[in-house]
């Protein structure tokens, strides 16, 4: 474990804790210069999470109750989340083995159809929540409105891949692997893993073609949820849709 983490732990008064554990990039030994430090802390009552900087690496620090793990299999959105990465959790304090009985649950934990036809509807409401995105990068677009186009931008890349994410049940480690992990599932002919790069900023553009390109990935994405859509949501999507590519 790297000197500057086991610093950090040794800073904390363990026995406030019933339990704490790594998750992530550092937890699997795939980090990178900049990943943060993910630290799971069991607590008798429940805490905000908070993010600290030591040492020069950022810690983000989520706090759990018993109850919250008690819930957490319940729930596809959360598993789907977190799923990958408590199964792969290098615990640091466990005195009750409540991490080590949740990891194992969550390793031996197989999802059902329901659990996958809850997360394609799960993906269809993110992707409603996220035409406000679309609406605010295009006024930026439009505009040339920097601070617009990149708080739109937010929800054109990433926000769509997690409705990818959502829309085809795929489970991540870490952060680290969420890009990579989305763009190795598109087919290669898939029109958004051709956009993403772009609409992401990985290739050298303008800030209007990578709006541009987000946009197209909205578009591409909401047409393959659209089945789901109730009439008006329907409507209303398909009218936003023609409204982008009228003014794009």
């Amino acid at each position: 474990m790297e000197d500057f983490i086991i610093e950090y732990i040794e800073k904390l008064v363990l026995s406030d804790y019933l339990g704490v554990g790594i998750i992530g990039s550092y937890a699997t030994s795939s980090h990178k210069k900049w990943s943060d430090v993910d630290l799971v802390c069991v607590v008798e009552e429940k805490r905000d999470n908070k993010v600290e900087i030591f040492k020069d690496h950022y810690f983000s620090v989520s706090y759990y109750t018993q109850d919250d793990f008690e819930t957490y299999i319940k729930r596809p959105s959360l598993q789907l989340n977190g799923l990958e990465a408590l199964k792969q959790i290098k615990i640091i304090y466990d005195p009750k083995s409540l991490l080590k009985e949740i990891k194992t649950i969550l390793s031996e934990f197989s999802p059902t159809s329901v659990d996958k036809e809850r997360s394609l509807y799960l993906a269809k409401n993110e992707y409603v929540g996220y035409i406000e995105e679309a609406q605010k990068a295009l006024q930026g677009y439009m505009d040339h409105h920097v601070g617009k186009m990149l708080n739109g931008i937010y929800g054109l890349t990433y926000g769509m891949f997690q409705v990818i994410r959502l829309r085809d049940y795929l489970s991540i480690t870490s952060d680290n692997d969420f890009y990579e992990c989305v763009m190795t599932h598109l087919d290669e002919k898939d029109p958004i893993k051709v956009l993403a790069p772009q609409a992401f900023g990985l290739e050298s553009t303008q800030l209007e073609d990578q709006v541009e390109a987000g946009l197209e990935i909205f578009m591409h994405v909401g047409n393959s949820l659209m089945t789901l859509f109730t009439e008006d949501e329907k409507e209303y999507g398909l009218k936003l849709i023609h409204e982008i590519i009228k003014e794009v």
